[in-house]
């Protein structure tokens, strides 16, 4: 039999509708598919098209078998062919997963046709040649959970740090998971095996920086390790000219990965004149932003169940609806670090199974995110502005309505995965009329 030289796009997906999207667009821009629904099937056809395969499509959940147990075995028989692999369910656990069994990339349901497209012609473009994989840890803890669309751009951030040896920055607010984001990186990295190890940086002067680090035997038992530089925003100026000989100039594979967190904007603290630049452009190859949890309020359910499994242990413990209801009306200005202490709270006064709303602290008892007082909240705060801007010369209503509405559109843009097509086709507005309207620079959504 001839054997089949066509380039060609071989689709492994269940979902019949979806397949048939994809398979069109892939068409459209001129390149030969094949569908297959199922993981043997995909198997099989990944074997048959050897010689022609150019890039597979793999969907997680398949009705046989997880595309993720699929994924090594495409890997090993088509070492040069780049696999995209897409997910219902963008979980981190997924994201590292994917990335250290070799995918190439990742995209998360419901797909943007529009995406799906640029990455097809982005990996097309590859040379073929095999990634290095990294093997995962034989137990993997979920550190950092959820579903929203403002995590998926850390989820995916995350895994590709993990298989890098540059350094990371972290940036959030007090309490939002960078030093669970940090312990995922380590974990999930070929430096797994050797030691992680944090730094508080608060108040740390160049002295104890210099004993601390440089003194003694540390950078031996830390080699092929991880360093945390917690709240590296807080170092004197001694101390960040002494950090600066620790990152310096490593190569690609440092002896000691670099990891700083941060609650303030790194970049606003040059310009300030508190934070050297030549530190800064050390440390920012990666930058990672976790969100406030306030921004993935439909995230608490699944965050609740992990910190539940390790505050009780033995299970048994498990929040009612109201109680759900009650935590995603709150406003957590201590964001993930404040869930966990509500839940501790409620375990400790609780006698049965079910947490209720009268077990959580307090202050949660009430109103929190309530709309009548989110309502007047904002009554209050819009008043306020009025007056300052009232002030100002040449102001009119057409400037107030403007940036009112750049802020509500900023807001909403999260939401949306910070992809603007997405928030332009939901709203019904033009994209080039929503960059306008933003005031800026519209994000890239490669």
């Amino acid at each position: 039999m001839k054997t089949n030289t066509t380039p060609t796009i071989l689709l492994i997906e269940d979902e019949a509708g979806l397949a048939h999207a994809l398979r069109a667009a892939c068409e459209q821009m001129g390149h030969h598919c094949r569908v297959t629904a199922n993981a043997r099937a995909g198997r099989e056809q990944a074997a048959h098209l050897a010689a022609s395969l150019r890039l597979i499509v793999l969907d997680i959940g398949l009705p046989d078998r997880s595309g993720l147990d699929l994924l090594p075995e495409l890997r090993q028989l088509l070492p040069g062919v780049p696999v995209l692999i897409i997910t219902a369910h963008g979980s981190l656990e997924n994201a590292v997963a994917a990335r250290q069994q070799g995918a190439a990339e990742y995209l998360v349901k419901p797909l943007d046709l529009s995406v799906f497209e640029q990455a097809v012609s982005s990996l097309l473009r590859q040379s073929g040649a095999p990634e290095e994989t990294v093997k995962p840890p034989e137990e993997s803890r979920p550190l950092l959970t959820g579903s929203s669309a403002v995590m998926q751009p850390v989820f995916k951030a995350i895994a590709h740090a993990c298989s890098s040896h540059a350094p990371v920055i972290l940036r959030g607010p007090s309490g939002s998971g960078k030093s669970l984001a940090a312990r995922v990186i380590h974990e999930h990295s070929t430096r797994a095996p050797g030691p992680f190890i944090t730094l508080p940086c608060g108040g740390l002067s160049g002295t104890a920086v210099e004993g601390t680090i440089f003194g003694g035997n540390f950078l031996e038992q830390a080699a092929g390790g991880t360093l945390l530089l917690d709240e590296v925003s807080d170092l004197p100026p001694e101390s960040q000219v002494l950090l600066l000989r620790l990152v310096g100039d490593q190569g690609p594979d440092p002896r000691l990965r670099i990891i700083a967190s941060t609650q303030r904007d790194l970049a606003a603290e040059v310009a300030a004149g508190r934070f050297r630049r030549d530190l800064y452009f050390r440390l920012n190859v990666i930058e990672i932003v976790m969100p406030p949890l306030r921004q993935r309020l439909e995230d608490i359910p699944a965050i609740a169940e992990v910190l539940l499994a390790r505050i009780v242990p033995e299970g048994g413990r498990l929040p009612a609806p109201e109680t759900l209801a009650r935590l995603a009306a709150w406003d957590w200005p201590g964001n993930v670090r404040e869930l966990k202490n509500a839940l501790e709270h409620a375990v400790s006064v609780s006698t049965g199974p079910l947490l209720l709303p009268s077990h959580l602290p307090p202050a949660m008892r009430g109103g929190g995110r309530d709309p009548s007082i989110l309502e007047r909240r904002i009554d209050t705060a819009l008043t306020a502005w009025v007056a300052v801007k009232l002030k100002q010369p040449g102001v009119n209503y057409d400037a107030l309505h403007d940036d009112l509405e750049a802020r509500l559109l900023s807001a909403l843009l999260p939401h949306f995965e910070n992809r603007p097509t997405r928030l332009a086709a939901a709203l019904n507005m033009n994209r080039n009329t929503l960059r306008k309207r933003l005031g800026r620079d519209l994000p890239p959504e490669s």
